[in-house]
């Protein structure tokens, strides 16, 4: 190898050394150090800008949980506010967040407002949830209702596990409720070729629903109107069967007429959901929430309440009773519809 070459080679090296040194010596004096806001994984980081000394990786990652329908019911001057929640995260849940509660009138302006602390599970243990609440409002004031959650602390499924409660029995109870079964009409005289008027139309009436009468009911006792009736008693073995709508006829017609149920709600009337609830874990759950809905036959909620239990420990069985306001419409509630959810935490 020449000389020249050799010291190419050697000045070569040399600048690389001299450069590597240099740099070393302005990262470490001019370069900044891991921060949790510069979007890299660095320092102690488990995660870009999460974990080690910043905040964890689940506070960062998790999705906020979502308010879905709400609904307000009348409840003695007040609003019960029954509110959808769900919690969009698989991996994660919120063992505690504020909530705060608000109502709107017409333009727009606050007008009540409540809030409290709830949790909800990740979306792989529990799917949508309900939080139940009163505004110290009139329900005829409120327009709108708006739900908003603050400081939600994430936790990651594996370690926010919820303690085995369950319902063991239920029932939906109504108190005050009487349903008695009436005919729509109730024959009170005889009624002849000489009758006219609106029992003479009630009678054809009955007499075509049964496919006796061949004409429209008129209100006119004519010869029509007596053959059906005759074929009417001859068919129930009503002697004789001369046409004449008296007692023995006018008792058979009042035994068959369509009837109709009737629903009386007496003074005091109220709805209660019931039951016991079990703990089933080896460990204790420091509060339980047990939700209860109320739906119509057609399956439209008509009522929400709640109660909270504190304290239900292993391998116990409680019983519960949630009340309803007074404004519950009683008549329309079907009781094979009542849902109940039960939330517990460690």
């Amino acid at each position: 190898m020449s000389s020249r070459l050799k010291q190419v080679i050697y000045g070569a090296g040399f600048l690389l050394f001299f450069s590597a040194v240099l740099f070393g010596v302005y990262a470490l004096m001019f370069r900044s150090a891991p921060t949790c806001f510069d979007n890299k994984q660095n320092g102690e980081e488990t995660g870009v800008d999460c974990g080690g000394i910043c905040a964890p990786c689940a506070q960062k990652y998790a999705q906020a949980p979502i308010v879905g329908t709400t609904r307000t019911f009348e409840s003695n001057g007040k609003t019960v506010v029954v509110a959808a929640i769900n919690n969009p995260n698989d991996d994660y849940g919120f063992n505690d967040m504020r909530y705060v509660m608000q109502a709107f009138d017409v333009s727009g302006q606050v007008i009540a407002s409540t809030g409290g602390h709830a949790f909800i599970y990740d979306r792989k243990t529990k799917g949508e949830r309900y939080l139940v609440d009163t505004l110290d409002v009139s329900g005829e004031s409120v327009a709108g209702v708006a739900v908003e959650f603050f400081e939600p602390q994430v936790v990651s499924r594996m370690e926010f596990v919820e303690p085995k409660v369950s319902v063991k029995r239920s029932s939906t109870d109504i108190v005050g409720l009487k349903k008695t079964t009436e005919p729509i009409y109730i024959f009170t005289r005889t009624i002849d070729a000489k009758t006219t008027g609106d029992e003479v139309k009630k009678l054809e009436e009955f007499l075509w629903q049964k496919q006796f009468l061949k004409k429209l009911p008129d209100g006119t006792f004519d010869a029509d109107t007596k053959a059906a009736l005759v074929a009417y008693q001859k068919a129930r073995s009503i002697t004789p069967a001369s046409g004449l709508f008296g007692p023995l006829t006018r008792a058979k017609v009042n035994a068959e007429v369509e009837r109709v149920t009737k629903v009386t709600i007496e003074p005091g009337g109220e709805v209660s959901i019931s039951g016991t609830i079990k703990n089933a874990d080896i460990i204790d759950a420091s509060e339980v929430v047990i939700t209860g809905l109320l739906y119509d036959a057609s399956g439209v909620m008509v009522g929400g309440s709640k109660t909270e239990l504190d304290a239900v420990y292993a391998a116990e069985e409680r019983p519960f009773k949630m009340l309803f306001p007074k404004a519950v419409p009683l008549d329309r509630i079907d009781t094979t519809k009542t849902r109940v959810f039960v939330d517990a935490i460690k």
